[in-house]
């Protein structure tokens, strides 16, 4: 069986393919790779600069190896192994947008010390308890989020958007969708994103 890629080897081979030096870039993919990734190892230290980072599409079951990281806005793990959110109080300062979806993540409060969060894409997961949605109400920035294909919505689909709206009343776009009622121009598991597209998911 094939060794998983290490972090150090996935940024050898995109500076091998981008002719750019990864230290010194603000946006960094390293989607999909294969072997895949296992873990969020020692290797992220040399990306300093770093305000996009997409590991989606691997086998990574552990969020870790974030400290020092005093630019990061964004980051997606969407399609990985993950039960749990935890590892981002180094980043709580800065994050803006965190994609999770298509994990096994079922408690939320991993990620309440993020306090500038403004997006939280968190579909295709284990959230079965209301309760967990009604945490993020600590989070003043948050207002884009997405839940859909978690027991909270796939239980009940009827009263899914009006449970959002109580729990979370400054939430103004859910699923992709204006909570207004009117579509929005996307929808979060196909925007172009720092993961893949919706056969990869953010």
């Amino acid at each position: 069986m094939s060794k998983p890629t290490t972090i150090a080897i996935a940024i050898k081979n995109w500076e091998e393919k981008n002719q750019k030096k990864a230290a010194e870039v603000e946006e960094i993919k390293l989607i999909c790779q294969i072997p895949p990734i296992e873990k969020m190892d020692a290797g992220l230290q040399q990306l300093k600069h770093i305000r996009n980072l997409s590991l989606s599409t691997n086998r990574i079951d552990k969020i870790a190896n974030l400290s020092g990281f005093e630019h990061l806005e964004l980051l997606s793990l969407g399609r990985n192994l993950l039960k749990k959110i935890e590892g981002l109080d180094a980043v709580s300062g800065t994050l803006k947008t965190l994609w999770l979806s298509y994990n096994s993540i079922a408690q939320l409060s991993g990620v309440l010390c993020c306090k500038r969060l403004q997006c939280l894409y968190i579909a295709h997961n284990n959230i079965s308890s209301w309760d967990e949605i009604s945490k993020l109400g600590e989070l003043p920035e948050l207002s884009d989020v997405s839940f859909v294909g978690n027991p909270i919505q796939t239980s009940n689909p009827g009263q899914y958007k009006q449970m959002v709206l109580t729990k979370l009343p400054n939430v103004t776009k859910l699923d992709g969708a204006l909570m207004a009622g009117d579509s929005a121009d996307e929808n979060p598991e196909q925007t172009p994103s720092p993961g893949p597209s919706p056969s990869g998911g953010a």
